[in-house]
């Protein structure tokens, strides 16, 4: 055999060597939806969870993670994205997606999740098993995580001192069910995308609009809305959901890999988000809002004006959804006796 044979043949065979190599070691990547700008602290978390990743696989696992609705899919439809793996993990909001799934607005409820931090992290541990079975069982999707961040606020172009400066202001609502709770309150509710707050306070579509600290600050709507009525409003809510078919296509080591991430994942989210919001509340004084706190007797109003809201909303659960409704019902009906 001539020495340009031998070559030939040594070359095919590193060739070879080198797709079955490859192809043994296939790189895998999701992509993981995320609403909030890239420097929000949840999406920096799920950076993190990738970096990890990355990294612990030798770069054979790849999460991509897609801040500021970059995947091109609205929030009320990444539920299903996730489902059908067209998106392999995701930031379901819950309050955004009760047109999908009702169980998922529970935690968004007005005036129903108090806003005390340990009563919730305890909250979430005991509902979190009970949505991934129903998740799992009509979505083929794994819920990782839930959270809240801190309660929502009123945030309005102009000064909100008291309920009755809310008549005839149009506030932005996730759905019907907040949209009922602004009008108690005497306001307009509004539908309006979370991406296109801005557009809509520029144009006055809406005067104002209810969210938490840290959200409003990281999409800068403080600019546009700097007063701050300072009640607390339950939610919103985050599931961090995963596609089950994506996760059992993973090689064993890679999903083994992931799965151990959860806790510290978990853990993480539950630091940063109490820290977060204080620091988030620092940043809007600094830049100039105004808060205006809400009385005693009116946050004891608004809530008795959301228990026939929440009552209505109850009744239209379905028989897998109710356990989760009656089991988080009994949880803070426990915590409110302890309070009287």
């Amino acid at each position: 055999m001539g020495s340009k044979s031998r070559r030939f043949k040594a070359a095919m065979l590193g060739i070879a060597l080198a797709v079955t190599t490859t192809c043994a070691v296939a790189q895998v990547t999701w992509r993981n939806h995320q609403l909030m700008p890239a420097a929000f602290w949840l999406v920096q978390n799920e950076n993190k969870l990738a970096e990890e990743i990355g990294a612990d696989s030798k770069g054979q696992f790849r999460i991509v993670v897609l801040p500021a609705a970059s995947s091109g899919y609205k929030m009320g439809e990444v539920l299903d994205t996730v489902s059908e793996n067209l998106l392999q993990m995701g930031y379901v909001a819950g309050g955004l997606s009760a047109g999908q799934e009702q169980i998922l607005e529970l935690l968004d409820l007005p005036q129903f999740v108090p806003g005390d931090f340990e009563f919730r992290k305890k909250l979430w541990a005991e509902l979190l098993p009970m949505y991934n079975k129903l998740l799992l069982d009509k979505y083929d999707v794994m819920a990782f995580d839930v959270i809240q961040y801190n309660p929502r606020r009123l945030y309005t172009k102009r000064e909100v001192k008291r309920l009755a400066d809310l008549k005839g202001l149009k506030i932005r609502a996730l759905g019907p069910t907040d949209g009922a709770f602004i009008r108690a309150l005497g306001a307009q509710p509004t539908a309006t995308e979370w991406t296109e707050i801005t557009i809509a306070l520029q144009q006055g579509v809406i005067d104002g609009h209810m969210a938490a600290d840290g959200p409003h600050l990281s999409m800068k709507f403080n600019e546009l809305a700097p007063n701050i009525f300072d009640t607390e409003n339950a939610g919103p809510s985050v599931f961090t959901v995963i596609s089950n078919k994506a996760l059992k296509a993973l090689s064993k080591e890679n999903r083994d890999l992931l799965l151990s991430k959860q806790a510290a994942y978990q853990e993480r989210n539950r630091q940063q988000y109490y820290a977060a919001d204080v620091a988030a509340r620092k940043a809007l004084l600094a830049s100039g809002s105004r808060v205006h706190p809400v009385s005693a007797e009116e946050n004891e109003l608004m809530r008795k004006q959301a228990i026939p809201i929440v009552e209505g909303w109850a009744k239209r659960l379905d028989a897998r959804s109710r356990p989760i409704y009656e089991k988080a019902r009994a949880m803070v009906d426990a915590y409110h006796s302890t309070k009287k």
